[in-house]
């Protein structure tokens, strides 16, 4: 597999504020699907628990400015620049074509980033 350009989404702080009613002039901080162009180096399909196809998720680079949307706890992030993240179908259908088809449950790139290891101090 060769790296992909995709658009996949991250879950943006969005503020909103009440404007009628009891709460209103109150502010609400909500996480909404926040679309980033990026590189993918990896797909994996995302299954539900009865083992159906629900979407799949991108191993991608992470842009400096959306990187504080991705928890830094997170057990999506691969390394300092990457992570795995929701990428819909519909948006991506002639990037993902060949993945969908192939059956496979998932794909990397020859120079796909790795988790380092537990042991290994850099």
């Amino acid at each position: 597999m060769e790296p992909m350009q995709v658009q996949a989404y991250v879950l943006a702080p969005v503020v909103t504020v009440f404007r009628r009613g009891r709460a209103k002039g109150r502010q609400v901080v909500t996480n909404e699907p926040s679309p980033v162009h990026t590189t993918a180096y990896g797909v994996r399909r995302k299954s539900n628990l009865h083992g159906t196809d629900v979407g799949v998720e991108v191993l991608a680079f992470i842009p400096p400015n959306a990187r504080s949307w991705v928890g830094k706890r997170s057990k999506a992030w691969v390394d300092e620049e990457h992570a795995w993240i929701g990428c819909l179908i519909r948006d991506n259908k002639k990037t993902l074509a060949a993945f969908l088809e192939s059956g496979d449950q998932e794909w990397l790139a020859a120079d796909a980033p790795m988790p380092a290891k537990q042991g290994d101090a850099a």
